[in-house]
Order: structure tokens, then C-alpha cells, then sequence
């Protein structure tokens, strides 16, 4: 999936592992995770509005910069996301309660349609 990704605050440790290398050096940013003292409170402001689907979640997506939406499904920002017309939902997966939703730039999609199917985007 392209990059940047935009992820929830408890996804971000799972992919600074995931996207390191054999000696554990990052490859590809992470958005935010769980170093706290890392996080500016300008992003952690932001992610909290998007993750709350607050009036300014556009802030946190303007930071990141995101190609691919990585999101809990339980946050009103996935049906902000789905509601709007540039984010298409390609996968979803785990348990009712910590399902997570997918989402990727519909110019993304439509560029690779034959390989991707939609639940909002056709």
C-alpha cells in the first residue's frame, strides 16, 4: 500500500516494526505511536479530532499526508471516510469490537482496480 500511512495511536509500534528493515532501521515513517514524548501536541491535538471525527479531523490527514488510511472501525472517522468521495475502503478485518478498516486515495484505487475490490469505491 502507498505511503505515508495515517494509523491510529495503537497501531504505530506494530509498523515501525513492520516497516524496518533486517537490522531494525525504519524504512517508512509512522504517523504516530505509543512515544508519547515524542509526539508534538499540534499531532497529538490533531489525531485526537480525527479520531473523535471532531469538526477539524481534516487536521491530522493534512499533517500525515496520508496515501493510506489505517483506522479502527469504531472511530467515527471511518464513516466520515466513507461518506466522502476520495477514500476508498479496500479490507477490514479483525473482531466486532478492534475491526480495522483500510482505506487508500481513490486515485490509487482506480489505478489499480483489477487488483483491489471496494466496498464504497466501484
Amino acid at each position: 500500500l502507498p505511503h505515508p500511512i495515517a494509523n491510529i495511536f495503537g497501531h504505530g509500534g506494530y509498523l515501525i516494526y513492520r516497516f524496518s528493515d533486517a537490522a531494525g532501521t525504519p524504512i517508512e515513517r509512522v504517523a504516530i505511536d505509543g512515544r508519547t514524548n515524542l509526539i508534538s501536541k499540534e499531532l497529538w491535538s490533531a489525531y485526537s479530532a480525527a479520531a473523535r471525527g471532531a469538526r477539524n479531523w481534516r487536521d491530522y490527514l493534512a499533517l500525515v499526508k496520508p496515501e493510506t488510511i489505517l483506522w479502527r472501525e469504531e472511530s467515527p472517522l471511518v464513516s466520515i471516510l466513507l461518506a466522502e468521495n476520495h477514500w476508498c475502503l479496500i479490507f477490514e478485518s479483525g473482531a466486532e469490537k478492534a475491526k480495522t478498516s483500510v482505506f487508500v486515495k481513490r486515485e490509487y484505487f482506480e489505478s489499480r482496480k483489477s487488483e483491489l475490490s471496494s466496498l464504497n469505491c466501484s
